[in-house]
């Protein structure tokens, strides 16, 4: 049986590939955050993109209408009635609904 002795070339050599893959991993992760970051502004500010603005304000409603449809009545029903008819936010949050009186 002989035991084979790295050399100090190979074991800083071994160090260095362990520090590319986490590097690696970061920077995708980092990627990934900095995406959602700008998607989030994107989001937020109508004058970065109008146009994905709208698209996404479109999405968000559906969305909420779906949730709301989902809780209330199932989720076979949701799905039978997603997209049939829009939702006034007041009629079903009443802190949205004391919100919308205060505001007038």
């Amino acid at each position: 049986m002989s035991t084979h002795v790295r050399s100090p070339l190979e074991l800083r050599l071994e160090r260095r590939n362990a520090r590319n893959v986490r590097a690696r991993r970061w920077a995708r992760l980092s990627a990934y955050a900095i995406g959602i970051c700008c998607l989030t502004a994107t989001w937020q500010e109508r004058a970065l993109a109008p146009a994905v603005h709208d698209g996404k304000v479109v999405a968000a409603d559906a969305a909420v209408t779906f949730i709301y449809e989902s809780e209330h009545s199932g989720f076979s029903t949701a799905l039978s009635h997603f997209g049939s008819r829009g939702l006034n936010a007041s009629e079903y949050d009443p802190i949205t609904e004391a919100l919308l009186r205060a505001r007038n």
